[in-house]
């Protein structure tokens, strides 16, 4: 919630083609027919997003980058296990990078006018409501995990990063895909 997953998610598409799943592209959807968090909403939603990661794979796309908070709640978990289920039965591997920055940072972007586009917090005061009642979950696979604070770090430093601790450079290759090299960025992983 305002710490730069879909901007940095931009960045990371902008190198990798991969498409862009990002939370309200399905959010939006389900809240036009449905109760927000009701089993409906949630089932809905959940259809929506693993059927499109479904047809992705059926169409061998060699990626996708999808943007979400990850919420503790045992109703949401089961969903992204059958996701891990889904890509690892296809041979595929789920990356996650949990982005976060300093709370006064986030109280700035979350008031971006960027956010009104799609139906994000737009006010520290619903930040600081949701994150006050959210338990997020944070036991992804660590082999598998980036943390960044991106607090001071760009976009573009936070995609390169995700890029590099992934080797996606060096999957894409395996898969025939050629991505713009790292080497071609103004900036130096540290």
């Amino acid at each position: 919630m305002g710490v730069g997953k879909l901007t940095t998610a931009n960045k990371l598409a902008d190198v990798t083609g991969y498409p862009i799943l990002h939370n309200h592209l399905t959010k939006d959807l389900a809240t036009s027919f449905f109760k927000v968090n009701s089993e409906a909403y949630t089932r809905f939603l959940w259809t929506m997003r693993l059927s499109i990661v479904r047809e992705l794979i059926s169409e061998k796309c060699p990626g996708l980058i999808w943007t979400a908070v990850l919420q503790s709640e045992p109703a949401i978990r089961k969903y992204y296990s059958e996701l891990e289920e889904i890509v690892h039965n296809t041979g595929g591997e789920i990356y996650y990078a949990r982005l976060f920055c300093e709370l006064e940072e986030q109280k700035k972007r979350v008031v971006s006018e960027e956010r009104l586009k799609h139906k994000k917090i737009t006010t520290v005061e619903e930040l600081e409501k949701v994150m006050k009642n959210r338990e997020l979950y944070t036991a992804t696979p660590p082999e598998r995990t980036i943390e960044i604070d991106n607090t001071h770090l760009t976009p573009d430093e936070v995609a390169k990063k995700i890029r590099a601790t992934f080797n996606l450079d060096e999957k894409n290759k395996e898969l025939g895909n050629e991505i713009n090299p790292l080497d071609n960025s103004p900036f130096k992983l540290h």
